[in-house]
């Protein structure tokens, strides 16, 4: 299916299926690698935090209640929706839940869930994998239906400018000069 869509963008003669794709992430948290040879450039915007007793890139875990409730450490979602914490299908899916399971031991083969809390204290903001730059938001206002625990900032329009000068800076630096 890949194949097919890469050769009808390619019809379109778009300069950039000339290399290979640049990704740019808002908030996905830390789950599987990525396929280094599968793109050119990988940018991760993170909205963290800083805490007083971790160092400056990593998040407190658990949570604390008002950075559940007001984001106040940062995207909650990012934090803790790690390799591991999928929420299974209902039983009355079942063949969902078998898909689940079959993807499961493909793409986290020997992960033990009962190392899933020892993961989720790591507190790990950043991924192997690309450049990641730490956005501190500042204070996030709304419930947390409306913020989504701190991963809904990406999406508020009055970051938009934001963040296309931050993907353009440090994704294309020459292109800036």
């Amino acid at each position: 299916m890949w194949q097919a869509v890469w050769d009808r963008l390619a019809e379109q003669q778009l300069p950039s299926l000339g290399g290979r794709l640049d990704i740019v992430t808002f908030g996905t948290p830390i789950r599987y690698g990525w396929d280094t040879g599968g793109y050119g450039k990988l940018l991760h915007v993170v909205h963290h935090r800083p805490s007083e007793n971790r160092r400056d890139y990593l998040a407190s875990f658990p949570p604390s209640r008002a950075g559940l409730l007001d984001a106040a450490e940062g995207d909650v979602v990012q934090q803790v929706g790690i390799a591991g914490t999928n929420v299974a299908p209902g039983v009355f899916f079942w063949r969902t839940l078998l898909a689940d399971r079959r993807l499961n031991r493909f793409l986290q083969p020997g992960l033990s869930s009962v190392q899933l809390r020892s993961r989720l204290t790591l507190g790990m903001r950043v991924p192997d994998e690309g450049h990641a730059v730490l956005v501190d938001y500042g204070p996030i206002g709304g419930s947390i239906v409306e913020h989504h625990a701190g991963h809904a900032v990406y999406t508020l329009p009055k970051w938009l400018a934001f963040h296309a000068g931050l993907v353009a800076d440090r994704m294309y630096p020459s292109a800036c000069t």
